[in-house]
């Protein structure tokens, strides 16, 4: 039996210090703060974008994707409730819809970094995609080198399933591993 999805939008979810909500071009200098720093990409596959009008259009492209039926894909603009600003993105892509599967990722602005927001702004993604979307299965992957991604994707419950040997190509035309985790509905404990 196939699963049906709802085409949730706009998305707007309330956290104790950061919320998440649809970003699109007006966002863009805000995302030009962890955009410019070359650190955010570092374990990162994709390149840094050129200028502001490089991320207008990509911002563009995920507000446009955001209302396509059936909506698959999730990026979601990271939001600090203290002042409003927009510190990072986060992703949810149904990847199996005919298994119930999708994958998330996330990104912050470097000084929100290790101060446990990727946390929670991933786990009130996985609960969305959980309770909201009905998912049976949330993974996620990260560079052998990103250790902070590790240990978020352990506190959201993910269990470590392996390592995917030169699975991503990069920018550049290298190829790298990356480490599996996944996460089930069952185990979900958001």
């Amino acid at each position: 039996m196939e699963h049906q999805y709802p085409d949730i939008y706009p998305v707007n979810i309330e956290g104790e210090r950061v919320s998440l909500r649809e970003i699109g071009p007006d966002d863009a200098p805000a995302a030009m703060h962890w955009a410019r720093d070359v650190e955010f990409f570092r374990h990162l596959a994709v390149a840094p974008p050129t200028d502001e009008a490089f991320e207008v259009e990509f911002l563009r492209n995920i507000e446009r994707e955001a209302t396509t039926h059936p909506r698959r894909h999730y990026h979601l603009g990271i939001v600090w409730n203290a002042t409003a600003d927009v510190i990072g993105l986060v992703r949810l892509s149904i990847s199996a819809p005919e298994h119930r599967g999708a994958d998330i990722g996330y990104g912050l602005r470097r000084d929100r970094w290790n101060q446990g927001v990727a946390t929670e702004a991933a786990t009130l993604l996985v609960d969305f995609g959980f309770r909201r979307l009905g998912l049976h299965r949330v993974f996620a992957f990260h560079h052998p080198g990103n250790v902070a991604s590790g240990r978020v994707m352990t506190k959201l419950g993910m269990q470590q399933e392996g390592l995917l040997r030169e699975n991503i190509l990069n920018h550049d035309g290298s190829w790298r591993d990356s480490l599996l985790y996944a996460v089930l509905q069952q185990d979900w404990r958001g």
